[in-house]
């Protein structure tokens, strides 16, 4: 069974100040199966280790975080999950 392809064209944004907002598009390859999540994570000068953001089960391509610390800059990975296991990272 083969995983899916990284997610494509992966963008944040600022919205209001208030939000960043990720938006994506779907891997180009679902692989063996058909995705059935998106894993978000993140890391910041505080978070060397990638975070996971709890976002639930969701097939989505598009998450809107709330209140991102001002001035801090964040690195942003989304990888799919489909029934063989994570793809690669976007």
């Amino acid at each position: 069974s083969a995983v899916p392809s990284p997610p494509q064209s992966l963008q944040v944004s600022v919205n209001s100040g208030s939000q960043l907002v990720l938006v994506w598009s779907p891997p180009s390859s679902s692989g063996s199966s058909a995705v059935s999540d998106y894993v978000i994570s993140y890391t910041s000068r505080y978070h060397p280790t990638p975070v996971v953001v709890n976002d639930g089960v969701s097939t989505e391509t598009t998450l809107a975080l709330n209140n991102p610390t001002p001035g801090l800059e964040f690195t942003f990975r989304v990888q799919a999950r489909n029934a063989a296991g994570l793809g690669g990272t976007a």
